[in-house]
């Protein structure tokens, strides 16, 4: 029996202590870590241009509410001080402004808004009213002539018109899709609108 005890002892461990239960514990192999990275990977490659599309178009929402909103405040302002009032466009810099008229955010400076700059950063494509960049609202409210502003944002046209005889404001939109180059021509893109 003391035989037994002894063998038990031994085969327990030296000194006769017994080993602790070894548990199933495993840590990450690196193939599991590369695996779970380029999962990440390839959801963030779908992500991010929908996540840019997002943004591009609340961009140029906001810059042609912007742009409606200022011209129907123009043509408030004309008819309030019962004098005519010019909003100017300026394609080259994206920006227009409303002479005579005070920042709303700086009242010491004149009210210009940067199309190009942030909150918007879109593009001011064409001002044309009546052949040139300039609308003027008399003093009853009525445009000189009627025309339209085109914003692009991203893959979007926004195309804001001003109607000639009521100087009613009207915004819609206008999905610009690139399509393939032509055949010959550098590689150069161009843009297809639907």
């Amino acid at each position: 029996m003391i035989d037994a005890l002894r063998c038990r002892t031994w085969a327990g461990g030296a000194r006769g202590r017994s080993q602790p239960a070894r548990r199933n514990l495993r840590g990450v192999t690196l193939v599991e870590l590369v695996m779970v990275v380029v999962i990440l990977a390839i959801m963030a490659a779908v992500a991010v241009p929908r996540v840019a599309r997002s943004v591009s178009g609340h961009r140029i929402d906001a810059a042609a509410l912007r742009l409606a909103s200022d011209l129907r405040l123009a043509q408030q302002r004309a008819r309030q001080i019962s004098a005519s009032q010019t909003v100017s466009f300026d394609v080259a810099s994206g920006s227009y402004s409303l002479t005579g008229m005070a920042g709303l955010d700086r009242p010491a400076s004149a009210y210009t808004v940067r199309l190009v700059d942030p909150p918007y950063e879109v593009q001011l494509l064409s001002a044309d009213f009546g052949g040139d960049a300039l609308l003027v609202f008399d003093g009853w409210g009525v445009p000189d002539s009627g025309g339209t502003v085109v914003l692009q944002g991203g893959d979007c046209l926004k195309t804001i018109t001003v109607a000639a005889g009521s100087g009613q404001v009207s915004v819609t939109e206008t999905v610009a899709l690139p399509v393939e180059p032509l055949g010959t021509s550098g590689g150069s893109e161009k843009l297809k609108v639907k």
